[in-house]
């Protein structure tokens, strides 16, 4: 199946069934997916019974339900003439090919981390998990072990010939003060690609014992259109115990272009706090970043760890055009063509949002709540099909706003804006439009809804609102109660 679309087994993705309908008699459409798994003769049917939705002219698959290889999804879509009883049949398919993703490898407490001398040292990898979620219990996993005092000093005697455990207690004495002891671990399955992950141990004198947990994009490559969470842990202080806190940007890529961050606007949380969450969008650049965090206790003692990650690479912005660049609300249809986006994780999706400028416009590639953006077509293409758009305020020149969202498998986006104006009908014309739009089965919104194109048919009743709203601010009499009924 060399047509067959590569998609990552941990990733969501969604399909949908465009219908293009030319009847002048009521009918009814509906939707039946069905998905199959294997190739050739040995291809089976899959089970979707309260998992999938699979009656609505889109299906969602959630990340981690397809089993790896090649699966079909097919849609049967049947047209009902409801005076005759006539139904005609149409079926589409589509292949996907699901692969694996690396094994991620863990070891608890973070990239590097302080140990109180004379402590016992704790190696838990057992928080390395499966990205595709079919390895459920971490301990079915190959784990093998090496050790280096310093750079260059071996010191894999010290797991006593046995390096296959998830989880070592190294008991005290076994290193000396002041020894930084770098631990590695390869992490591995059968068929898997492995991963692999390095802990560096610092002993000190009354140092406190500190560890990292990762709470949100905790994935190697973090999504960097997320927010980032981490919670540093003292494992020897005492609960009520009075400990200060300081985070620090310790290590960043040129490209970056600072050294430390803004924490008052790249966090919610400030530098001061044993949590530490950092805003999406701030860690765009690719390479490697270290977070660290350093407690004090009240008597001056301090302990470290560090939290090293790199991001997600976003996709290769493109441009976009719109046609028509002007146009009518209510009688033009406007068309988005994006090209040159480019990602190596694939699939890559496309979100088309506008704003009419009477809300605040997001930032590009912000993930804040899109309350002020309104999405009127997303799918797997880099261009929409023709969409009404509402008009625009006379207060910018009639322009609306469209943003284009390009989002990787793995959630990283890049963005770009463009204008269109959309300008009001004569306001003579506008009942009569309005009602042909809108009223009756075989009205445009009616022929959208009846064939299950649902995202259409409210863009439809959208850029109708927008006219109308606009026309009964300033109507009064007759032109208002005529804007109403419709």
């Amino acid at each position: 199946m060399a047509s067959a679309v590569t998609i990552l087994r941990r990733v969501r993705f969604f399909l949908r069934a465009e219908t293009d309908i030319d009847c002048n008699v009521e009918y009814a459409v509906s939707f039946a997916w069905t998905i199959w798994s294997g190739d050739g003769s040995d291809i089976k049917q899959l089970n979707t019974t309260g998992k999938l939705k699979t009656s609505a002219h889109e299906i969602a698959v959630p990340k981690n339900f397809l089993p790896l290889g090649l699966n079909m999804l097919r849609v049967v879509i049947t047209v009902l003439e409801k005076e005759s009883g006539l139904s005609l049949n149409r079926s589409l398919e589509r292949w996907v090919r699901i692969i694996s993703s690396p094994i991620e490898a863990r070891i608890a407490g973070g990239s590097a981390r302080s140990v109180s001398f004379g402590s016992s040292i704790t190696l838990n990898a057992t928080v390395s998990y499966d990205p595709d979620n079919i390895i459920k219990d971490s301990g079915l996993f190959n784990y093998s072990w090496s050790c280096s005092i310093g750079e260059v000093m071996p010191c894999n005697d010290v797991f006593r010939n046995v390096s296959t455990k998830a989880v070592y207690v190294i008991p005290s004495g076994t290193f000396g003060p002041n020894d930084t002891i770098t631990f590695t671990v390869d992490v591995s399955f059968a068929g898997r690609s492995p991963g692999v992950y390095a802990q560096t141990i610092h002993l000190s004198v009354e140092d406190p014992t500190i560890s990292l947990r990762c709470n949100s994009n905790c994935n190697s490559r973090i999504n960097p259109s997320e927010r980032l969470a981490l919670l540093s842990v003292c494992e020897n202080c005492l609960q009520d115990e009075q400990l200060f806190y300081n985070w620090t940007l310790q290590k960043a890529p040129p490209a970056f272009g600072r050294s430390v961050l803004n924490w008052d606007t790249d966090t919610t949380t400030g530098r001061i706090l044993p949590d530490l969450v950092v805003q999406a969008d701030v860690f765009q650049k690719p390479g490697q970043y270290i977070l660290r965090v350093d407690v004090t206790r009240a008597e001056g003692v301090s302990g470290f760890a560090e939290y090293l990650f790199e991001p997600n690479t976003p996709p290769t912005p493109g441009t976009c055009s719109v046609s028509p660049e002007t146009g009518v609300a209510m009688v033009d249809e406007f068309s988005v063509q994006c090209t040159g986006f480019s990602d190596s994780d694939l699939p890559m999706t496309y979100a088309f949002y506008y704003n009419t400028g009477g809300q605040r416009l997001v930032a590009i590639n912000s993930t804040a709540e899109d309350d002020e953006l309104s999405l009127f077509y997303s799918g797997p293409v880099p261009s929409t099909p023709p969409r009404f758009l509402p008009v625009g305020l006379s207060s910018r020149d009639y322009n609306v706003t469209i943003l284009v969202r390009a989002s990787d498998a793995l959630g990283a986006q890049a963005a770009v804006s463009l204008l269109v104006k959309v300008f009001p009908l004569p306001t003579e014309e506008t009942t009569n439009i309005a009602t042909q739009l809108t009223v009756g089965a075989n009205s445009t919104l009616g022929r959208l809804v009846q064939g299950g194109n649902f995202q259409a048919a409210v863009q439809v009743s959208n850029s109708v609102n927008s006219v109308l709203n606009a026309e009964a601010a300033n109507a009064t009499g007759q032109g208002k109660q005529n804007a109403t009924q419709v």
